[in-house]
């Protein structure tokens, strides 16, 4: 049993080879299966969550380390910059004006795009490198996070 003739030789198919072929589709079927249910799971886990009915449409999904924010920002009509910040469920976290970390000029509205990397709950990160702070904490908030080892000013980044 499990010998059988090799097409395209002149040979038959020994029990061992014919076993050993069993034992590895099986693993390769087994295998197929992890794979499908691991991508699975990692798209449904992945992805961002549906948005809430009570944020912004314009509204850009930033990922974190164990959740994400939705984040939306727009330039005042006095110049300024103000943004809103809710969780994933829709509770609003922030929506106050922003200053820029660096203490430049506050960004254009061409330059507000933002860059969907998290610098913590109440930043926000453009894609120009520049961080966003809320005026409310922003003392506070720039001790903090200048403070954090990986943070230099863009002028110092090596490009």
């Amino acid at each position: 049993m499990g010998e059988g003739w090799l097409p395209g030789t002149s040979r038959y198919r020994t029990a061992a080879e014919s076993s050993f072929r069993s034992v590895t589709l099986g693993l390769l079927r087994h295998m197929k299966r992890r794979v499908a249910i691991l991508t699975a799971l990692c798209w449904l886990g992945c992805s961002r969550p549906e948005r809430p009915a009570d944020v912004a449409p314009a509204a850009y999904w930033v990922e974190s380390a164990k959740t994400g924010y939705w984040q939306v920002c727009w330039t005042t009509e006095v110049g300024g910059v103000h943004c809103t910040i809710w969780n994933g469920e829709g509770t609003i976290l922030m929506d106050e004006g922003y200053l820029p970390l660096d203490g430049g000029p506050a960004p254009t509205k061409d330059a507000l795009s933002i860059n969907g990397t998290s610098c913590g709950p109440y930043e926000v990160c453009l894609d120009s490198g520049r961080v966003l702070l809320p005026q409310s904490m922003f003392e506070r908030s720039k001790a903090l996070f200048q403070g954090r080892r990986y943070w230099r000013p863009p002028t110092e980044r090596i490009k």
